[in-house]
């Protein structure tokens, strides 16, 4: 079985005991539940240097899913629009790394990385 959908990867993931780090679908409900979340940190970059972005967790579940942590980014966006409302870009992570938040950044763009290098 190929999973296809974030239930199907997660519950795919988590049957086998493997660590995962996935970028997250961005759905109405994750977004809300982000958006939810008032207790931000500054992220800084791999030498210590602070970035302009701010990070959160939370814990979160899908339909057929067991719960598991969403490591999140914001920033501002450099251009608004004037058709969007929010004036934030998100980005997030569904994992089950137990590491600190900054960490699974790291290690999510490092792999992110790696894959964008190796792409026919």
């Amino acid at each position: 079985m190929i999973p296809k959908k974030d239930t199907d990867v997660i519950n795919f993931l988590t049957e086998r005991n493997v660590s995962f780090a996935i970028s997250a679908d961005k759905t109405r409900s994750l977004l809300d539940t982000i958006k939810s979340i008032k207790e931000l940190s500054v992220f800084k970059d791999l030498s210590g240097l602070t970035t302009d972005r701010l990070t959160f967790e939370s814990v979160y579940c899908l339909n057929n899913t067991e719960s598991f942590r969403i490591v999140s980014l914001k920033w501002l966006k450099k251009i608004p629009s004037l058709f969007e409302g929010d004036k934030y870009n998100y980005h997030a992570i569904a994992t089950n790394l137990e590491c600190p938040l900054n960490e699974v950044i790291y290690n999510y763009n490092k792999r992110v990385n790696i894959e964008n290098h190796i792409k026919p």
